[in-house]
This record gives C-alpha cells, structure tokens and sequence, in this order.
C-alpha cells in the first residue's frame, strides 16, 4: 500500500490526531519530568474539562459576542 514499510509509515502519522477517528479521544500526554500536557478539554481530569454551557448553543441572540468572550 505504501513505498515505505509499516515502521515507517507510523513514525510518520503517529503524531497526527483525529487521523484515524478519536476526535473526542483523551490526548493528554505527560512530558519528560511528569507534569501532564493536557492539548483540549476531553480529559478523563474531571477538574481540567472544558465546560461550555447550554446557553451559547440555546440562546436566540448574544450580542457581539460579549457573553462568550465572558465565559471563556
């Protein structure tokens, strides 16, 4: 399927995400001294989760942005 062997070809999609699906996948990864990277809010931390409430999806008008820029 492809000119490079398998080796390589993972080397080479291994740090692309949402690649193979796993959109909604836990990407947090820990650096070399142990501190936890988290790159989105789909984290199994329950205190590091991004929260985004019903009101921005529901809500009939929000002016110029205002209250989402305040929540964020």
């Amino acid at each position: 399927m492809f000119l490079i062997s398998k080796e390589e070809v993972l080397k080479l999609f291994k740090e692309i995400p949402f690649l193979n699906g796993g959109l909604f996948d836990c990407l947090d990864k820990e650096d070399e001294n142990g501190k936890v990277i988290y790159v989105d809010g789909f984290t199994r931390n329950q205190n590091k989760r991004a929260i985004i409430p019903d009101y921005m999806f529901f809500k009939e008008e929000i002016k110029k942005n205002e209250e989402v820029v305040r929540s964020l």
